[in-house]
């Protein structure tokens, strides 16, 4: 059942190694030991245009 919505998750885990997802919950997830800050923001944008 489509619901018009979508969730992105933002793992903050600095390259701690945490085995912790958020892919139940989320479409997408990025995590900042992997992007920049910018760099997520930049997909996230582009993504949703």
């Amino acid at each position: 059942m489509e619901l018009g919505f979508s969730v992105t998750g933002i793992l903050l885990d600095a390259g701690s190694g945490m085995d912790f997802s958020l892919k139940e919950f989320c479409e997408k997830v990025y995590r900042t030991s992997e992007l920049m800050g910018d760099e997520i923001v930049r997909d996230m944008v582009t993504t949703r245009l």
